[in-house]
């Protein structure tokens, strides 16, 4: 929130606020008491959903959520666009979903297509 604040009070432009999304947190972070990758981006989302609120509600118009593991990890799609879903459910804020396969020194992560990615968006329901 403080970041938002200050990029709103600095400038007379649009803005946009970017967030990693609770996929990509769960691959990053160390799962010692959940059942599942799917059970702890959940709770995530949840509390994340909360934070997401409040940016829309001090003025963020676009936010942008960043979820570059999805194309490497096509078994996750389901609960990943569910935990998606959560996420943004309730935001009063247009919603950008950033995914990629590759990292900040331009090199492929994994080999991977989005081709399966939208298929799997275009038949699940991704809400906002």
């Amino acid at each position: 929130m403080q970041d938002f604040r200050f990029l709103r009070d600095n400038t007379e432009r649009e803005t946009k606020i970017c967030i990693t999304g609770p996929h990509c947190l769960t691959k990053r972070i160390r799962n010692q008491h959940y059942p599942s990758e799917a059970a702890l981006a959940a709770d995530l989302a949840k509390v994340m959903n909360l934070e997401l609120k409040a940016l829309a509600k001090a003025g963020a118009r676009l936010i942008q959520i960043d979820e570059p593991y999805y194309s490497g990890f096509p078994e996750d799609l389901d609960w990943g666009v569910q935990v998606l879903n959560t996420l943004v459910e309730g935001v009063d804020a247009k919603i950008a979903l950033h995914i990629c396969y590759g990292n900040r020194y331009g090199k492929p992560s994994w080999e991977g297509s989005y081709r399966y990615l939208f298929r799997a968006f275009w038949t699940r329901k991704c809400t906002n």
